[in-house]
């Protein structure tokens, strides 16, 4: 109560009328005793006053990872295309990583060549790298909406890499030997001449997921979404070919998985 020097409980204590809940538990502690998604979801709705998605919220209290997908779901705002470009533009050290070992330079959006979809979706530059590679997020951009991301070198091969940019991100940050992976490689020779080379990328690779604000990945969980979103590639539609040129369809970079023992190189 105003005015009171401590806190009280019990029935003793006169509450002003005329409130349903007049000392807030009721909204306090009902997910304490209610922690079912639904409740958990009306808790959020509520308070965001914007609808929550169910399904996300089921993932997170089911303790799994989180993902690019599930953050941009619980806050679609946060993960954006225009956000993401522009905290890669805001941290010199992001741009710079990127730019150098990731292969993702936004500054660098002029293909070799025009191209489009068999799916006769439109595709957008959005990166480039010093090898003549490009990266181009594909759909109508839409607010909210994640764009699949593909990628094309420039010895005629293509493939998706990314359900999104934000997943593109995390896959160039945490797995900057992606192009080994579509190539047959595993674990533990996957991305193992680079952290040789490299023995501070897991500090650098937090600090930049973090200035990015991307969840924590781990190499296996972006190395199964890489190859999950490549094997998309032809049978979606998203082989490229070059405009206006006769038999010029891209080949598709993913291979099969190379026949080579444990740890070989």
């Amino acid at each position: 109560m105003a005015g009171d020097t401590a806190w009280r409980t019990g029935s003793a204590i006169a509450f002003p009328p005329g409130s349903e809940d007049p000392d807030g538990s009721g909204f306090l502690f009902g997910l304490l005793t209610d922690r079912s998604p639904e409740a958990v979801r009306a808790h959020f709705e509520d308070y965001y006053e914007r609808p929550v998605p169910l399904d996300a919220v089921r993932h997170v209290l089911a303790g799994l990872p989180l993902t690019p997908a599930i953050t941009a779901a619980l806050n679609p705002t946060a993960l954006s295309d225009a956000a993401l470009l522009r905290r890669i533009s805001e941290h010199p050290e992001v741009a710079s990583y990127l730019a150098r070992d990731g292969e993702f330079d936004p500054t660098r959006t002029d293909p070799i060549e025009p191209i489009a979809l068999p799916n006769s979706l439109p595709v957008e530059p959005v990166a480039g790298c010093n090898a003549g590679g490009t990266h181009y997020l594909c759909g109508p951009a839409a607010p909210g909406g994640p764009r699949p991301v593909l990628y094309t070198d420039s010895e005629g091969r293509a493939s998706l890499i990314a359900e999104s940019l934000a997943e593109a991100l995390t896959l160039v940050i945490v797995l900057p030997s992606w192009h080994d992976a579509l190539a047959g490689f595993r674990p533990p020779a996957l991305n193992a001449d680079y952290l040789d080379d490299h023995p501070d990328h897991p500090a650098v690779r937090d600090r930049l997921l973090a200035a990015l604000r991307l969840p924590p990945a781990t190499e296996r969980d972006v190395l199964a979404r890489l190859l999950a979103t490549a094997a998309r590639t032809v049978p979606d539609g998203f082989l490229p070919y070059v405009l206006d040129e006769e038999d010029s369809s891209f080949q598709p970079m993913l291979e099969p998985l190379a026949d080579r023992a444990v740890g070989e190189r």
